[in-house]
């Protein structure tokens, strides 16, 4: 298991040199290895790292596929913080493909289960992403009233940073 996280935290290390094809070696030799452990968390911690290398070369397909494999392992153990991550991140790809139905149920999902574990960050993540969502489909006042609570606590809790973040994305 070891070896697997190494190969993992490598995979991303690749991924902020915009080394590519060495990530997707990484991880692919990590899988290789994660699958004789019979562990679902790796395999979803995997998961989650090929959407990011995904995302980074504009294979959106292939990521949301990883994503969408990543929360079924996360659901299945458990592993609610994780899931909450991979709603966020499902919200976030459907709003880049102006798919705002999809968009919109992984940000309420995440809403309920950010909630849940008091992930205040998260939510205010999902809020924003739900408001762009309704505001894609037209629905401009909940969409307004959604995107704004979600920067008002962003500024509230000081997190300028992903506060400056969350704007520049959208």
């Amino acid at each position: 298991i070891q070896m697997v996280m190494a190969l993992n935290a490598l995979a991303n290390q690749y991924g902020q040199l915009k080394e590519y094809d060495k990530g997707f070696a990484a991880l692919d030799e990590a899988s290789a290895i994660a699958a004789k452990t019979n562990s679902p968390g790796r395999m979803a911690t995997l998961k989650n790292t090929e959407y990011g290398l995904a995302v980074e070369t504009g294979q959106a397909a292939r990521g949301l596929k990883a994503l969408r494999e990543a929360l079924a392992l996360e659901r299945k153990i458990g592993a609610e913080s994780m899931v909450v991550g991979s709603l966020v991140d499902l919200s976030d790809s459907y709003l880049r493909q102006r798919d705002y139905e999809r968009a919109a149920s992984y940000a309420l999902q995440a809403i309920t289960a950010a909630r849940r574990l008091q992930r205040g960050g998260s939510e205010a993540t999902a809020r924003v992403n739900l408001g762009q969502a309704h505001l894609g489909r037209g629905r401009l006042l909940e969409g307004k009233r959604e995107f704004e609570a979600g920067l008002a606590y962003f500024e509230a809790s000081g997190d300028k940073p992903e506060l400056q973040m969350v704007l520049a994305e959208y």
